[in-house]
């Protein structure tokens, strides 16, 4: 199995862990391409990559970041790198647009310290 693969399904699966309504389902191995693209095209999986000017540590300010895009509903995996002053989000496009995304980072603290740049979505 690709290791991306084994990505997707474990960020669907954490992701659907958190809904008390969800249930297990056991595949097939040859079954799998099949699941990861009907759930990706069911939930508008996407990934949004972006700078953030204005860290200054990181375990007050990235992490600070991670952890609130983090509780964004919709949000499947958040890292927010410190020394390469970028964030990578996956998330459920349904729920979350990169305006969001930008308006949280950007929302933390006095609301000018940080600033989101160079958004990009890739699907």
């Amino acid at each position: 199995m690709k290791p991306i693969y084994l990505l997707i399904l474990f960020l669907f699966f954490a992701q659907n862990c958190k809904d008390p309504k969800a249930e297990v389902v056991y595949i097939q191995n040859n079954d799998v391409d099949s699941i990861i693209d009907e759930s990706l095209i069911n939930n508008k999986l996407a990934t949004a990559t972006f700078e953030i000017k204005g860290m200054t540590c990181e375990m007050g300010c990235a992490k600070t970041i991670e952890k609130k895009l983090s509780n964004l509903d919709g949000t499947s995996l958040v890292k927010v790198d410190f020394k390469n002053e970028t964030a990578s989000v996956l998330f459920d496009l349904n729920k979350i647009d990169k305006h969001i995304l930008k308006s949280t980072v950007e929302s933390i603290g006095d609301k000018k310290t940080y600033k989101v740049e160079n958004i990009k979505i890739s699907l």
